[in-house]
């Protein structure tokens, strides 16, 4: 039997040595690698929020000063302005400007006259803002836990909940001046909404924040999941402000796929109920457990240009990030624009600008987009990013790593060599209800190396993975309602032509330059002919909401079946079916039934596989009963 564990663990408020007088939410934890910036205009800030249940436990008292750290002094006139506010958007009861003497420690601003909390207030806001340049990051928090509807940060001329993005609680806290003795305990995110996948175990942390100065000496939690309650009871504890306590769960299956509801909630506390705010003590959760043997891919798409001086080393430094995670397969796509259009550039490779900061209007190559995902966390404001070095690539392909897949997908495709026609069936089968408010599928035509003119690269650089146009008719794709388990089916037969020229070049504007039509021309040839479909959603006003959930790519003429497509578990494949990949005096081998196998080396370039191999790392990718299979060899 497979199980999931349950860690829970309790935080306490002040373990940074701060007086029992100090409320927020952070637990104070300082750090270079937990900085952060929020959209691409220069003006910054974060806020915490007190809710009216938690401001009536203060009524009375006065806020006298407030307590803020920054990743970043380079503001404008290294100030930030300080405010308490009973709305973000409103005057601020009482502000001001703290010199910011030095980054990464505590600093505190004291109100000229102490507000005092009259417990009338819906909600009361303490933050500050500062402008900063782009290059820095100035936002702090401790990333430890998340809680809702109590943090923000202001991105791009609004502010906006941090919730739910990993950006934990905001290192603020209020001083409150003869604050009384008194318990608190909130539900923290606590995560659990992740990608998981049935008959696996997994370890489940459950966080609880103390929001109170009071001790703990007890408490208990109950936890329902798919309608079974555990009730643990812990005693005979000394759990002060600045302390932490942890305990494990007991053991709960996992061994079938499907939804999997869980409520945790702490009462009892001390013995006595002895909890101020109750509004905050339950967390739940809709966990979804993917069958056994679900597939995902990664859609990775560059940005690229055949003038652009620096997108040879771009293209192998996305093959190196991409290396490095071998056990999530990607599908690679090169949009030939970001930079000036070439010989490749189609239409649809303009529109995609949109994924750029600035819906295009300001745009670079080599660029690196992953599932078409937004990391906020290391400043993007957009999915694009500059492919300018190995850690750039790495920290949007994790990032993208954490998204769940919610469909598989299978792709037949037959070619007529007679006609040329090509038809095509894709078949979407999603698992849970999708996220999007809009999702969409689409299909990509490709074609993998063809050799022409790079800058830096010769007269003779492979180009790889390059777009082709869209099967689906457009650059958006298909706009489709996904019910949970009822397959999406889709047929198409179109005419692959002898060779494709660029749609972004008009026969006028070819004219006006004076270019031979047959050179931005190239032949198709059939066995470098993909087809790559994928499954995302559709937000036409937000570029960051376009996330790609899964992808599928197959050449033209084949088709493949992924995992997790039909049943899961019950057509999971067999140890004895998967094959063994291995290295032989220089000679890639394959014991197993297989129907292709490929081999490349760490620059993504694709190599003889029949060959005796030279001596370096490489990267085997074979497709067997409909799966695919990746391995890296080292040949010595």
């Amino acid at each position: 039997m497979k199980h999931i564990i349950l860690g829970l663990s309790l935080m306490a408020l002040s373990t940074f040595g701060m007086k029992a007088s100090t409320i927020g939410y952070t637990n104070g934890t300082i750090s270079r690698t937990s900085v952060f910036r929020m959209g691409s205009t220069t003006k910054q800030g974060q806020a915490i929020r007190f809710s009216r249940e938690k401001l009536q436990t203060l009524k009375g008292k006065s806020i006298s000063a407030v307590n803020i750290a920054v990743g970043s002094r380079n503001t404008t006139g290294n100030n930030a302005h300080i405010f308490v506010a009973t709305s973000l958007d409103g005057t601020p009861i009482a502000e001001g400007d703290l010199s910011l003497s030095k980054a990464l420690q505590w600093l505190t601003y004291t109100l000229d006259t102490p507000y005092v909390i009259t417990g009338e207030e819906t909600e009361l806001y303490v933050g500050y803002t500062a402008e900063i340049a782009t290059s820095y990051n100035m936002l702090s928090a401790d990333f430890d836990a998340d809680i809702p509807n109590c943090n923000f940060a202001y991105k791009d001329g609004e502010w906006t909940d941090t919730y739910g993005i990993g950006a934990g609680c905001a290192n603020i806290t209020a001083e409150i001046a003869d604050a009384p003795s008194f318990c608190d305990i909130i539900m923290a995110h606590n995560n659990l909404d992740g990608y998981y996948t049935a008959g696996k175990d997994y370890t489940l942390s459950a966080k609880v924040k103390n929001f109170g100065t009071k001790a703990i000496t007890s408490f208990n939690t109950d936890i329902n999941i798919d309608g079974k309650t555990v009730a643990l009871k812990v005693e005979n504890v000394n759990i002060q402000p600045g302390a932490s306590y942890a305990i494990t769960l007991p053991e709960l299956s996992t061994t079938t796929s499907g939804n999997t509801p869980i409520s945790i909630s702490v009462n009892n506390v001390n013995n006595a109920d002895d909890d101020d705010d109750m509004s905050d003590n339950t967390y739940t959760e809709n966990i979804f457990f993917y069958p056994a043997d679900m597939e995902r891919n990664m859609l990775i798409e560059g940005f690229t240009g055949q003038t652009c001086n620096n997108c040879p080393t771009g293209h192998s430094i996305m093959n190196n990030a991409i290396s490095k995670y071998a056990e999530i397969p990607a599908v690679v796509v090169e949009h030939h624009s970001g930079y000036y259009p070439d010989m490749f550039s189609m239409a649809e490779d303009m529109d995609y600008l949109f994924f750029y900061d600035g819906y295009g209007t300001s745009t670079y190559a080599p660029a690196i987009m992953v599932n078409r995902t937004t990391n906020p966390l290391i400043g993007a404001a957009a999915p694009v990013l500059e492919c300018t070095s190995v850690a750039n690539a790495q920290n949007l392909i994790t990032y993208a790593n954490s998204n769940k897949p919610y469909v598989s997908m299978k792709m037949e495709s037959s070619f007529d060599e007679a006609t040329r026609e090509v038809t095509l069936t894709l078949a979407i089968k999603p698992h849970t209800n999708l996220p999007g408010a809009q999702n969409v599928f689409n299909v990509f035509l490709t074609q993998d190396s063809i050799f022409a003119f790079q800058n830096n690269g010769g007269a003779n650089y492979c180009h790889r993975h390059v777009f082709r146009g869209t099967v689906t008719g457009n650059a958006w794709g298909i706009a489709t309602d996904f019910t949970p388990g009822k397959e999406v089916v889709w047929t198409k037969t179109f005419v692959l032509p002898e060779a494709i020229r660029s749609s972004y070049w008009s026969d006028a504007s070819l004219e006006d330059n004076g270019t031979d039509p047959s050179q931005v021309t190239w032949a198709t040839e059939l066995d470098k002919m993909h087809l790559v479909a994928f499954v995302a959603g559709f937000d036409p006003a937000n570029n960051s909401a376009n996330n790609v959930y899964n992808c599928i790519e197959t050449k033209i003429g084949e088709s493949y079946t992924q995992s997790g497509f039909t049943t899961g578990i019950s057509n999971s494949v067999s140890r004895d079916d998967v094959p063994a990949i291995y290295v032989e005096d220089g000679m890639i081998r394959v014991n197993g039934q297989c129907d292709r196998v490929s081999a490349y080396d760490l620059s993504g370039r694709m190599v003889d596989g029949t060959s005796r191999l030279k001596k370096g790392m490489y990267i085997i990718s074979a497709v067997a009963n409909g799966k695919k299979y990746t391995k890296k060899v080292l040949v010595r």
